[in-house]
C-alpha cells in the first residue's frame, strides 16, 4: 500500500513545488517485494525470519555497540590524520602547493620513451590513459603534476565516516590498507604521513578486526542458526518448508528408514547363509563380501548371472576397482600446462585403460543385477552416468569429438565419489575409505533433504537482489564510468546492476565501488589506492550510498546467506541423528524419556489387567447363566 501511494503521489506531483514528493518515485523500485507474497516458499521463509529476528536483536545491538565504541575511539586517535600530499617529498600541508615531477608515473603512463620535452609522445599517452586536468607538460623524466592535499574517503574525521570505515573493516575488505594509514598517521595535524610513524596504532585495527570482523560476524551466524532451530522447535515444523515440501521430506525419511530396516534384515540373512556355507566347506563363500546386498534381496536364478554377481561382490575384485579409481585420480591430477608430448600420450593411454576397466565393471554389474535393479541404486546411477559420459571419448577419441570433448572429460571427475560409496547396489562398506562412507552418505542425504528449504531461501535472496538492483539503477544509473564503476561493474542497466551487486555481495572490493557512488567528492585518478579526494564529500550523498550498501550487505551477507548455513546445518544434524552418528540428547533427557516410558508401560499393564479382569468376569457371568 505504501509503495502504491508513493507512486500515485509521484504521478500527480508534476510541478517544481512538489519536487520533494517526486523523490518518492524511488519507492516504486520496491514493487518486486510483492513477489514474496506470490511465492509461497519465499513467504514462509520471510515469516520465519520475522519470527527469528527478535532473537537476533541482542547480537545486532552488540555489533552496533562495538562500532559506536570503536568509532568514538577512532575519531579521537585519527581524526584529520589521514590527509596527505600527493608529493611524498612534502612534509607539511602549507608546502603542498605548486607542481612536482613524478618520474615513475611518467614511465607508467607513457609505456615508451617520449619524443621530447612535452612532445607528442607524452601528450598522446595522457590523452589515452591520463587526465588532461593533471597534465602540466613533460619535465626531465616525468610529468609535472599539481601538488594536492587529499584525504581517503574512508577516514575517521567524524563519527559517521568512522562508523562507515569500521563497517568496511567488519567485512574484511582492504582492512590492511586502513591499518597502514593508521600506522603512518602523524602526531600533529597538517603533517605528511610518515611510514611506520605509530606502530602501536595497529593494535586498534587488530583489536577491532578480532572483535567485530571475526568474533561478531561468527556470533551473528551462530545466532541465525540457533534462532532458526528454536523457531523450528517451537512450531514443531521446519518453518522454511511449505506443507507439501514437508510431506515430501517426511516421505523421504520414512523411505530411508524402511530401506535401512530391510537392509539390516537382509544383511543378517546373508551373514547367516555365509556362515552356513563356511561351516559346510563351500568354496564359493570364502571370499564373498557378506555385506553386499541386492536391491530387493533376491539373487538371480540363472547360473551365469549368479556367478557374475558374486564375482562383482568378491572382495579382491572390489579392492582392485578401488585401487584403479585411486590411481586414475592421480593420473588425472598429473596434468600440467608444460608437460611433454610423451607424458600426455602416457596419461591419455592410462586414462583409456582405466575407462575400459570401469566399462567392463558396469557391464558385469548390469548383467548380474539386471538393468532395473542396477539402476535403482543411486550410487550405481552415478557410476553409470560417469561411464556413459566417458564412453564417447573411449570410442571415437579426442580429435573426432572436437571442442565439446572438455565437457565429456569432466565426467571422469565423478570417479572420485566412488571411493565413498556405501553398502548398496551390490557393493558393501569394504572400501579403503569405508570409515568415511557413512559420513559422506549422511552429507548427501542432508543435501537432498535441504533442497526445498534452500530453494525457498534462494527465492528470497533473488527478490532481495532484484529490489536492490532496481534501486541501484534509480540512484546510481547516471554515474559516468570511472576507476571502480566502469564497463565491468556499473548501474546503468538492470542486468549490469544485478551483476555488480552480486560482486558486492561476494565482498570483492565492494568498498571502492561504494566510494565511487559518493556525491560531492571526485576521486583522484591514479593516486595511491584510488579512493582519495581533495574535497570533503557531501554528507547527504555519503549517507545515501552508505545506507544502500550497508543495508544490502547486512541483509544479503549477514542474514540471508547465514540462513543457508542454518538450513544445511539443521538437515545435516537431523540426518546424522537418524543414522546414529550424532547424539542429540543428554543423559538427563534420556533418563526423563525412560521414566516417562516406564510410567506408560506400567499404566498400560494396569489397563490390560483391568481389561483382562473385566473379560474374566463377563465370561464367568455367561457361564452361570448357562
Amino acid at each position: 500500500g505504501a509503495v502504491t501511494a508513493a507512486s500515485v503521489l509521484a504521478v500527480f506531483a508534476r510541478s517544481d513545488a512538489f519536487a520533494a514528493i517526486r523523490a518518492f518515485r524511488v519507492a516504486r523500485a520496491l514493487r518486486p517485494l510483492r513477489l514474496v507474497k506470490r511465492f509461497r516458499g519465499a513467504r514462509v521463509v520471510a515469516a520465519s525470519l520475522a519470527l527469528a529476528f527478535p532473537k537476533m536483536v541482542d547480537v545486532l545491538l552488540l555489533g552496533v555497540f562495538q562500532h559506536v565504541v570503536f568509532a568514538i575511539l577512532g575519531v579521537q586517535l585519527f581524526s584529520g590524520k589521514f590527509w596527505r600530499c600527493t608529493d611524498a617529498t612534502v612534509t607539511r600541508r602549507d608546502e603542498c602547493v605548486g607542481t612536482y615531477v613524478d618520474a615513475n608515473d611518467g614511465a607508467i603512463w607513457l609505456g615508451r620513451a617520449p619524443e621530447g620535452e612535452g612532445g607528442a609522445g607524452g601528450f598522446d599517452s595522457v590523452a589515452r590513459f591520463g587526465d588532461f586536468a593533471a597534465f602540466h607538460g613533460y619535465e626531465g623524466g616525468g610529468f609535472a603534476k599539481p601538488r594536492l592535499w587529499v584525504n581517503p574517503v574512508y577516514n575517521f574525521d567524524n563519527f559517521g565516516n568512522a562508523a562507515l570505515s569500521l563497517f568496511v573493516m567488519t567485512t574484511a575488505d582492504r582492512w590492511m590498507e586502513m591499518t597502514a594509514r593508521g600506522v603512518d598517521a602523524p602526531s600533529d595535524l597538517g603533517d605528511q604521513p610518515i611510514q611506520d610513524a605509530q606502530p602501536a596504532a595497529s593494535l586498534f585495527f587488530v583489536a577491532f578486526a578480532l572483535v567485530s570482523g571475526i568474533f561478531w560476524t561468527r556470533l551473528l551466524a551462530a545466532c541465525v542458526v540457533d534462532a532458526y532451530r528454536r523457531v523450528s522447535a517451537v512450531t514443531g515444523d521446519m518453518t522454511f518448508e511449505t506443507s507439501g515440501q514437508k510431506k515430501w521430506a517426511d516421505a523421504l525419511k520414512m523411505k530411508r528408514r524402511q530401506a535401512q530396516e530391510n537392509r539390516a534384515a537382509e544383511l543378517e540373512k546373508r551373514r547367516l547363509n555365509s556362515n552356513r556355507r563356511g561351516r559346510g566347506g563351500s568354496s564359493g563363500g570364502g571370499g564373498l563380501n557378506p555385506d553386499a546386498l541386492l536391491v530387493g534381496g533376491v539373487e538371480p536364478a540363472f547360473l551365469p548371472r549368479l556367478l557374475t554377481l558374486r564375482f562383482t561382490q568378491w572382495r579382491p575384485f572390489e579392492l582392485f576397482v578401488h585401487v584403479c579409481v585411486v590411481v586414475n585420480v592421480f593420473v588425472m591430477a598429473a596434468a600440467s600446462a608444460g608437460e611433454s608430448a610423451g607424458s600426455r600420450t602416457t596419461r591419455s593411454t592410462l586414462n583409456d585403460v582405466f575407462g575400459w576397466i570401469f566399462v567392463v565393471e558396469m557391464l558385469l554389474k548390469v548383467f548380474g543385477l539386471g538393468l532395473e535393479n542396477y539402476w535403482r541404486d543411486p550410487w550405481n546411477r552415478l557410476d553409470g552416468l560417469v561411464v556413459l559420459g566417458t564412453l564417447p571419448v573411449l570410442l571415437f577419441g579426442v580429435a573426432a569429438l572436437g571442442p565439446g570433448v572438455a565437457v565429456l572429460r569432466a565426467f571422469r571427475l565423478g570417479r572420485v565419489f566412488r571411493l565413498f560409496r556405501g553398502s548398496s547396489g551390490g557393493v558393501g562398506r569394504s572400501g579403503p575409505l569405508a570409515a568415511l562412507a557413512s559420513g559422506v552418505s549422511v552429507l548427501f542425504d542432508g543435501l537432498i533433504q535441504a533442497l526445498p528449504s534452500v530453494l525457498n531461501v534462494g527465492v528470497l535472496l533473488f527478490v532481495l537482489l532484484y529490489v536492490y538492483a532496481a534501486l541501484a539503477v534509480r540512484l546510481f544509473g547516471h554515474l559516468e564510468h570511472a576507476q571502480f564503476v566502469h564497463e565491468d561493474c556499473h548501474f546503468g542497466t538492470f542486468p549490469d546492476a544485478a551483476y555488480c551487486l552480486f560482486r558486492v555481495m561476494s565482498l570483492d572490493d565492494w568498498s571502492r565501488v561504494a566510494a565511487e557512488t559518493f556525491t560531492g567528492c571526485d576521486l583522484l585518478t591514479g593516486f595511491a589506492t584510488g579512493e582519495y579526494s581533495e574535497e570533503v564529500c557531501d554528507a547527504a550523498g555519503v549517507a545515501l550510498s552508505a545506507l544502500f550498501f550497508v543495508t544490502f550487505i547486512g541483509l544479503a551477507c549477514f542474514v540471508v546467506l547465514n540462513v543457508f548455513v542454518a538450513v544445511v546445518v539443521d538437515t545435516f544434524a537431523e540426518a546424522a541423528s537418524s543414522e546414529g552418528l550424532m547424539a542429540t540428547a543428554s543423559f538427563f533427557e534420556l533418563l526423563k524419556r525412560k521414566m516417562l516410558l516406564d510410567g506408560f508401560v506400567e499404566a498400560l499393564k494396569k489397563r490390560l489387567r483391568a481389561h483382562r479382569k473385566q473379560i474374566g468376569e463377563k465370561a464367568a457371568a455367561r457361564h452361570k447363566r448357562r
